[in-house]
């Protein structure tokens, strides 16, 4: 897998008459309640976006990554607590 073709996938969908390699296909189901399901893409996508323009090698950690996910992720998603905090 290649980032930057991941990255073209997320954002414009594959390619016409694209055949699935490496891994296959893989499909993903969500339900939306009360949001659109273009707003739910939107979002997928803006966060997708964020972890495809980082390299294996120079994964940040999760300070940065706060800064550069998209606030509305950051906030919801808590801090992991340890074992004596849970």
């Amino acid at each position: 897998m290649l980032p930057s073709n991941e990255l073209g996938r997320v954002l414009h969908g594959p390619p016409a008459h694209a055949e699935p390699r490496g891994s296959g296909l893989v499909v993903v189901t969500a339900t939306v309640d009360d949001a659109s399901p273009h707003e739910v893409l939107h979002r997928a996508r803006e966060v997708m976006s964020c972890l495809l323009t980082v390299g294996a090698t120079e994964w940040p950690n999760e300070q940065t990554w706060a800064r550069r996910l998209p606030t509305w992720f950051v906030t919801a998603c808590p801090l992991e607590q340890s074992a004596a905090e849970q």
